[in-house]
């Protein structure tokens, strides 16, 4: 899927910018899109072409993504959930290719090499050692990256009773990787956050 411009953009004399008329997210100009259309402002001829339109509010983001930094609300709506399968961290050295038969959650090049977070039934399948055999707990909270605090709440509780942990921030959410032997005390913790 491939999004081009396919129309010339408006010429407007006064303006000093160019606004396009029409694209694709298809090779061929007729196809409708399989997926929503997002603006970023309202497009009155966009609308009457029948497609599923949706309109980008702050900085591009909708209200579903809407970023939480809150502490208080942050703790009350964290929502651990506790992932299906086992995951372990492993290392290869900066260069080398990653088996394109792994799919890793986590791609992160160091010094001393690329660490990924793999499911571990396919470290396994490929012979690859990994370390710290975890659970994934994803915070389902819509925590934004600059929160202060978050995290720091939850690892020091579940430090508090000799779990260990490695925290991950993505874009969304933040996800915890406890011991898999200790992944139910764990959520039992989390679950009184409040």
């Amino acid at each position: 899927m491939a999004a081009s411009v396919l129309a010339p953009a408006a010429d407007r004399a006064e303006d000093p910018y160019v606004i396009p008329r029409v694209a694709t997210f298809d090779d061929d100009p007729k196809s409708r899109p399989e997926m929503p259309v997002w603006t970023s402002h309202d497009v009155a001829w966009l609308a009457t072409l029948g497609l599923s339109i949706h309109r980008r509010e702050t900085l591009g983001m909708d209200q579903r993504t809407m970023k939480e930094r809150d502490l208080a609300v942050l703790l009350a709506n964290a929502e651990p959930v506790l992932r299906a399968g086992e995951f372990g961290f492993c290392c290869f050295p900066n260069g080398v290719q990653v088996p394109f038969s792994l799919t890793p959650l986590l791609y992160f090049v160091e010094e001393e090499g690329t660490t990924l977070v793999v499911p571990l039934d396919q470290a396994r399948r490929n012979g690859i050692a990994c370390e710290f055999p975890a659970r994934m707990i994803t915070l389902n909270v819509n925590s934004a990256l600059d929160a202060i605090g978050f995290l720091a709440v939850i690892t020091a509780r579940l430090a508090a009773a000799g779990i260990s942990v490695n925290a991950v921030s993505a874009f969304h959410h933040d996800h915890i990787f406890v011991p898999a032997n200790r992944a139910e005390d764990a959520m039992r913790l989390l679950s009184t956050l409040v």
